[in-house]
């Protein structure tokens, strides 16, 4: 995932709930579909999936979630994508969808420090599992080669962080795609802060659900006193005319 520097208008709030994507990887071969959600937002104050190419997706929403998506994505879907509802905003996922023969399968969201992470060279006309022999690089400088089309960093370091991309041999190469590394105690730091985000969340459900309850009890008071009041006026009209 690209946490990006330029942002294009102020925001007052970052949210830390989850913004997926399916499948979960940066790169896409054209004509792949693939969906954006916002997870855990109060979709009822306005949550929407943006791109910086104002590309219009077809969505869906439930009580916790946005679903949007796009059917058969193209190379001009390429670019990044948030959720956003007024002055606040998820953080941002940077896509390359590309037409050529190869691409690399990284995370989507920035590894943390001491975790290991495994990248991996795909054919698009081989299935996924298949294994051939792959170059990988980082900042454009060679990493080693891999027989199974698979990188693995055992324990990743800040000095891990970077650009990467593959090549299969008698093939092509891949686009290149930011790999992104977070020191632990920013781990724990957004952890916290998607905790308090999450209690919140639930304090607010929880307020509108009692809120509602209240009402519903307030109307079927009225509606019982207003019976009560008919039933009163009718014994007394009948005891009258008795």
């Amino acid at each position: 995932m690209v946490v990006t520097a330029h942002v294009h208008k102020s925001y007052s709030k970052i949210s830390y709930s989850p913004f997926s994507i399916i499948p979960s990887r940066l790169q896409l071969f054209e004509y792949e579909s693939v969906s954006f959600t916002c997870e855990g937002f109060n979709i009822s104050a306005g949550w929407k999936v943006r791109s910086t190419k104002k590309i219009p997706l077809k969505c869906s929403s439930s009580t916790v979630t946005k679903t949007c998506g796009i059917k058969y994505a193209f190379a001009s879907d390429s670019g990044e994508y948030w959720c956003e509802s007024g002055a606040e905003r998820s953080n941002t996922v940077s896509i390359t969808v590309s037409a050529g023969a190869v691409i690399l399968e990284s995370p989507v969201h920035p590894v943390v420090e001491g975790d290991a992470v495994i990248l991996h060279c795909r054919n698009k006309t081989d299935k996924q599992d298949a294994n051939f022999t792959a170059d990988f690089y980082k900042d454009s400088l060679p990493m080693g080669t891999s027989y199974d089309g698979k990188l693995e960093i055992q324990k990743v370091s800040k000095s891990h962080e970077g650009f990467y991309k593959c090549k299969i041999q008698g093939v092509e190469e891949s686009p290149e795609s930011w790999l992104a590394v977070r020191s632990k105690s920013n781990a724990r730091k957004v952890s916290h802060e998607e905790i308090a985000f999450s209690l919140n969340f639930y304090i607010l459900r929880c307020t509108a659900v009692t809120v509602g309850l209240a009402l519903q009890l307030l109307v079927l008071g009225l509606l019982q006193w207003k019976l009560q009041l008919v039933l009163s006026v009718l014994l007394l009209l009948t005891s009258h005319f008795h």
